[in-house]
């Protein structure tokens, strides 16, 4: 997933927007840009996405160690 935001000149109805989030993007900006807004609104996009990243390597990791739990738990009912 690549953080994504629209930058338009239109200005959006809802049906613009509704577009570009089921399109998969995370932000949507209505020029002129105003550079406090869009550094801002990037860095929040970076940070959720860099939060997702986190989340899911933990996801993993702690799927891992299930998975090792589990795995000690059948052979010591096989015994």
């Amino acid at each position: 997933h690549i953080p994504t935001i629209i930058i338009t000149g239109v200005k959006p109805t809802s049906e613009h927007l509704q577009y570009a989030f089921d399109s998969g993007a995370n932000d949507y900006i209505v020029k002129p840009l105003n550079a406090t807004e869009l550094y801002a609104r990037a860095d929040a996009v970076v940070q959720m996405h860099q939060a997702l990243q986190l989340l899911e390597e933990l996801r993993k990791v702690i799927e891992e160690q299930k998975n090792r739990e589990l795995s000690t738990q059948a052979i010591e009912i096989a015994k």
